[in-house]
């Protein structure tokens, strides 16, 4: 089963068609009018995570090396996509280091939101506008073949946090090199230090929104 979910996820959801690689969180095509695909956190993570834990788990040699290349694959690209502030000098890494965003956008720009922010009656209708919108840009989470993908600055939700290092930790296993541990402890660290609730509750996780 487990072989047949990554099948599925490898020829359905994977693409570099935008931003490089990464697995879509849609199927298909963004919704009508968009001109490409949401590249976000949980639909690569479980992608690395499990391509990950089918390296470590297969016996058979060549299948091995073939998962383990995914697994480094889709890993790699998650840790370069700049969704995880963990590396310094990432110019698309946002937010708290170690801390996860849902996902990665475009900046686009409209005349229309432009035109809105500088009319009081249209700004107040959506909430004011930020110095970027005034300008007419805005960060469209479905990106096409051209567009430049950078962090969304979305919600760091605890389960972004939690499966990414699932694989973190089986690719290590599975080739026995060490090196994406201390990116794990990173993640881990960020966690346990940013998404709990103060004491007395302390250790609950809670969501960052």
């Amino acid at each position: 089963r487990a072989v047949l979910i990554f099948e599925d996820i490898r020829d359905r959801a994977w693409n570099e068609t935008s931003c490089g690689g990464g697995a879509q969180w849609h199927w298909d095509d963004g919704p009508a009018g968009s001109s490409g695909y949401y590249k976000n956190a949980i639909t690569t993570e479980l992608y690395f995570a499990l391509a990950a834990k089918l390296a470590l788990v297969t016996t058979d040699a060549t299948k091995r090396a073939y998962y383990q290349d995914w697994a480094q694959r889709s890993g790699d690209w998650m840790l370069n996509s700049g969704m995880i502030a963990t590396r310094a000098g990432n110019s698309n890494s946002i937010g708290v280091e170690g801390l996860v965003s849902d996902g990665l956008c475009c900046w686009r720009f409209s005349a229309n939101l432009s035109a809105c922010c500088a009319d009081d009656t249209c700004s107040r209708a959506k909430g004011g506008c930020t110095e970027n919108e005034k300008n007419g840009m805005s960060c469209d989470n479905f990106c096409g073949a051209d567009d430049m993908c950078v962090n969304n600055n979305d919600t760091q939700w605890t389960y972004n946090q939690g499966v990414i290092l699932g694989g973190l930790a089986w690719l290590p296993a599975a080739t026995g090199n060490s090196s994406l541990l201390g990116i794990g402890t990173a993640i881990a660290n960020a966690t346990a230090t940013t998404l709990v609730w103060p004491a007395p509750a302390a250790p609950v996780l809670k969501e960052s929104c």
